[in-house]
């Protein structure tokens, strides 16, 4: 448990700051732990879009962090969840617009869940009422912030 931590940023500033308790789960701490070994993980984000307009797209799963290539799709919720934990609390930020430079993202588009993911998106965009007809996946960067690292 990190107790009277200030969230958001570091050093006191006075009234402003908010010192908030934050206990992690052990599984939480595990993914901290992992990203204390490097300075950076990769993550994506699997989008559809329409052909019928370059402004519409909606998320249909993120953050994804895949531990193996064919994580199932409840490891990769589970993981979802832990991301997003950790991001609401202020440990790590979860970057779209800075890929890993020189990663291969390839076991994303070749894990299971992204051939389903295709597969699913292409099915549902053969009915004519449905917008969403491309498969996307968005290339990101996950790392520690100042809280985080202070934590691990």
């Amino acid at each position: 448990m990190m107790k009277n931590e200030h969230v958001g940023h570091s050093g006191c500033c006075g009234e402003c700051c908010q010192q908030k308790s934050i206990s992690l789960t052990t599984d939480e701490k595990a993914f901290l732990s992992k990203l204390s070994q490097t300075p950076f993980l990769e993550v994506v984000s699997f989008i559809m879009k329409s052909s019928k307009s370059d402004h519409i797209e909606s998320v249909a799963l993120a953050p994804i962090h895949l531990s193996v290539e064919n994580d199932s799709m409840a490891e990769i919720k589970k993981t979802a969840a832990i991301l997003k934990s950790l991001q609401n609390y202020g440990m790590i930020e979860i970057n779209y617009d800075v890929p890993l430079i020189n990663y291969d993202y390839s076991k994303y588009k070749n894990s299971d869940v992204y051939l389903q993911f295709i597969k699913t998106v292409e099915e549902a965009g053969q009915k004519e009422d449905f917008i969403f007809d491309i498969p996307h996946v968005e290339y990101g960067s996950l790392a520690l912030t100042g809280t985080g690292q202070r934590f691990v």
